[in-house]
């Protein structure tokens, strides 16, 4: 397995292009990354002192003239793709037809570990089913392993029965369990990653209803219908998050009545066919919320006037690639003339061309 670090393994919009098949030595330590923007650009370096190196795909030919055709075709594929998370990874690049060791499509150990306390409302009614009410109920019972490495002496009569209805043999149980964990491991990733944005989100949807308020930019119907578009794209994705992850919550317990392996496959294909949306909107979000707050680290940083030209030069960007809704971009970057009587760092104020 390729030397990973810990926090791109666990990325939304990080893929280290050492797991990438890639003829050309060159890239065994770069990374394509998503920028604030949703552009996927390969990171040359990353670095304290130097900062970060980055370099658009359809400019590494002309920088770097030895890469085969067959690898600038392998990173054009990786750079359309939406997020860069192991669950997204694990069926975008199998579409892509770019075969990549299962091993490296994996979170860290100390993600899966995190994650367990994310697992238990999921996880509770098999660990019931198989180990008893009271293991389910235990606050550090290790859920991971229950799963990969189950105890069949312990549970023998449980798992036997559990082969019976799932119409599998006894031996491919634990693979069942494993499929089991990881498909939960995929929703408390994402129900974790989601739960970060929060209060973000809230900050900013409160800064839109300035903007909307906002006398001096009410002048502008354009720039705040755009910062209202963005809003809302953002709601419809934290919409549909949400009630996927009800869906998922539902199913789990549905699931377990009359338990046969045709309801494990639904459930199991009904959450694979809803990662790539997660992890899209998850990344869009996740990246644009960074760059909100680090730019407005506080609510009182900055006005109605310095966030609204945030959101039209930035937030947007990017966006138009979430079809539903369709966000419109208002034009170029142009700063119109200040108001008269008021602060300079409040009067910022531009037009939306058509």
């Amino acid at each position: 397995m390729a030397l990973i670090m810990d926090r791109d393994r666990d990325s939304l919009h990080v893929l280290p292009l050492s797991i990438i098949p890639l003829e050309s030595q060159l890239f065994e330590k770069m990374r394509m990354i998503k920028n604030v923007h949703l552009d996927s650009v390969v990171e040359l370096f990353d670095g304290k002192d130097t900062g970060s190196g980055q370099i658009r795909v359809e400019a590494m030919r002309a920088a770097y003239e030895s890469i085969p055709q067959t690898d600038m075709a392998k990173l054009d594929k990786l750079s359309r793709l939406r997020s860069y998370d192991v669950y997204s990874l694990r069926i975008l690049l199998r579409k892509q037809g770019i075969n990549v060791d299962e091993g490296e499509l994996r979170l860290s150990d100390g993600k899966q570990r995190e994650l367990t306390q994310h697992m238990r409302s999921f996880t509770r009614p098999l660990v019931g089913y198989i180990y008893g009410d009271e293991r389910a109920a235990e606050e550090g019972a290790d859920i991971i392993s229950m799963f990969s490495q189950p105890d069949i002496k312990q549970a023998r009569k449980k798992l036997v029965a559990l082969a019976g209805s799932l119409e599998i043999p006894l031996e491919l149980v634990p693979k069942f369990l494993e499929d089991y964990g990881d498909i939960f491991l995929s929703i408390s990733y994402y129900r974790q990653a989601y739960g970060g944005i929060g209060p973000v989100m809230r900050d900013f949807r409160s800064s839109v209803e300035e903007i909307k308020s906002n006398r001096l930019l009410q002048q502008d119907r354009n720039v705040v219908d755009a910062c209202s578009r963005v809003e809302s794209v953002f709601s419809d994705m934290a919409m549909s998050m949400r009630q996927k992850i009800k869906v998922f919550e539902f199913g789990s317990k549905n699931m377990w009545v009359d338990i046969n392996g045709a309801k494990f496959r639904k459930f199991r294909d009904l959450v694979e066919n809803s990662q790539t949306m997660l992890g899209g909107s998850l990344c869009a979000m996740s990246l644009k919320m960074d760059a909100w707050k680090e730019t407005f680290p506080d609510p009182q940083f900055g006005g109605p006037m310095k966030r609204a030209e945030f959101i039209v030069n930035d937030m947007q960007q990017g966006l138009e690639k979430f079809q539903k809704p369709r966000v419109r971009s208002i034009g170029p970057r142009v700063r119109g003339p200040k108001a008269p009587d008021a602060d300079q760092d409040s009067t910022r104020v531009w037009s939306g061309g058509a």
